[in-house]
């Protein structure tokens, strides 16, 4: 298991929060995600085989741009 801690200046409220979750959640591989909104940071616990490129896209798609 793998985590991959991700950055979004877009992160401002709980509901930010839920819609990363949503639009990153059900990926493969992927058994967790937290959202800290005060550091509006993204770490994202996953197998090993997981596309972190992907996930970046999705969450781009979703309107939260990473600086990563």
């Amino acid at each position: 298991m793998m985590t991959t801690k991700l950055v979004s200046p877009d992160i401002e409220c709980e509901g930010c929060a839920n819609a990363i979750k949503k639009a990153i959640g059900t990926f493969p591989g992927i058994t967790d995600v937290s959202v800290d909104i005060e550091k509006k940071g993204i770490s994202i616990d996953h197998e090993q085989s997981t596309s972190i490129p992907e996930i970046i896209k999705a969450l781009d798609k979703a309107g939260f741009s990473t600086n990563n």
